[in-house]
């Protein structure tokens, strides 16, 4: 595997733009969105509300959902930078067609997520009671169909994770430039041009709207889309960030400090309120540099030796290999589904003996979960890959990483 991967990234350093499929990306991928699935599923039949004691310790993780958007747009940054790592001053891009191709992936499936989470808004107002209705205005389609939900998240009723692809699509009119800047003046400068746009634009925007929502805008993520593109970027070739020892250490700080600021900003039934998000500048870049190092440390591991880690190993699962391959369509699918099941078992009589508050429930539901996300994966975002992704491979640096 470790060999194969070498292969694989050499012929992208040689063909800069190129796709190529690298497995255990898309197993992170895959590992991210079922923590984001099983997330908003935990909410909508317990709510945000964490347990105490063996049951706290097995299922207070999935409050945590936000943290896989941060894996997302790493990710996301890492995926596309990837085939210009190592090239130096020959790291062109070709700001039309990137811009062109990123809109081709990226938004026929989101529109086509758009609209049916619409139709079932107003399906819902049709069959359930007006204390569920999704109020349909004119304005709220709008800033859906713009993708502004993360400039007016009071408008985004229809689908609400979906705000972290409004705001990925916007940090990707920043890559050329990011692009540019590692060509004239290198990775560190890069690094901390994304990190002055994201956290700059981040306080402007505390100083003028001291109360801004912050949890439905995560403007910083620009920082996090930076963390990735310079773990690739860096990890390829010859380049100043090429110790193994010392982003070892970086790694253990990172991880360290994410676990701190957790454990100090949990959620709890009042704490995403009243203390998780108006930390998450601070947890989000912890939490994103520390995934922005393990993808550094397994790419330069998978460079310097012929055996597989165990890391790689495991991301590299079939089954997690596989969701990955859609998980975008899951990620545009799963919570409207959730929302209108839940309705559809508290208000139809029929559904009465199974209620959203058991087993069953959830049995029946991750599978037609995913099963949906699968069709939705065929119609509506396969067409749109290029003919070899169709063809099965190669295909993981294509697929969009975002998310939630």
């Amino acid at each position: 595997m470790a060999a194969s991967l070498v292969t694989e990234i050499e012929c992208v350093r040689r063909e800069p733009g190129t796709r190529t499929h690298v497995p255990h990306l898309d197993g992170m991928r895959g590992l991210a969105s079922v923590f984001v699935v099983m997330g908003h599923l935990w909410l909508a039949i317990h709510g945000m509300q964490a347990s105490r004691g063996l049951a706290g310790l097995l299922t207070n993780w999935l409050l945590y959902g936000h943290l896989a958007v941060d894996l997302f747009i790493v990710l996301s940054g890492f995926c596309l930078a990837l085939p210009y790592a190592g090239l130096g001053p020959n790291a062109r891009v070709s700001t039309s067609r990137f811009y062109f191709k990123r809109a081709r992936r990226m938004l026929p499936p989101y529109f086509a997520a758009i609209t049916i989470s619409i139709l079932l808004a107003m399906l819902a107002q049709i069959f359930f009671s007006t204390s569920h209705r999704v109020h349909l205005q004119t304005a709220s389609i709008l800033v859906n169909l713009l993708m502004l939900q993360d400039t007016f998240p009071s408008l985004n009723v229809f689908n609400a994770p979906l705000w972290t692809v409004a705001i990925e699509i916007k940090i990707y009119l920043l890559f050329p430039f990011f692009m540019y800047t590692y060509q004239r003046r290198g990775v560190t400068l890069m690094l901390i041009v994304a990190c002055a746009i994201g956290y700059g634009l981040t306080a402007l925007t505390l100083a003028t709207a001291p109360n801004a929502e912050l949890g439905h805008s995560c403007i910083w993520y620009v920082a996090l889309f930076g963390m990735g593109m310079s773990a690739a970027l860096g990890a390829v070739g010859k380049s100043t960030l090429n110790s193994r020892k010392w982003s070892g250490l970086w790694l253990l700080a990172f991880g360290v400090a994410s676990a701190s600021l957790l454990w100090e900003f949990p959620v709890t039934s009042v704490g995403e309120a009243a203390l998780f998000v108006p930390h998450l500048p601070y947890i989000d870049s912890a939490v994103g540099a520390f995934a922005a190092l393990f993808l550094y440390s397994v790419t330069r591991e998978a460079q310097g030796t012929a055996r597989t880690s165990r890391a790689i190993k495991l991301l590299s699962w079939r089954p997690l290999v596989f969701v990955g391959s859609f998980a975008y369509s899951l990620y545009l699918t799963h919570y409207p589904l959730i929302t209108y099941l839940s309705l559809a078992v508290d208000r139809i009589p029929q559904l009465a003996g199974m209620s959203r508050h058991t087993l069953p429930f959830t049995f029946v539901t991750v599978p037609l979960l995913f099963a949906s996300a699968y069709l939705f994966f065929l119609v509506f975002e396969r067409p749109f890959l290029s003919s070899t992704s169709r063809a099965g491979t190669p295909r993981g640096l294509a697929l969009h990483t975002g998310t939630s």
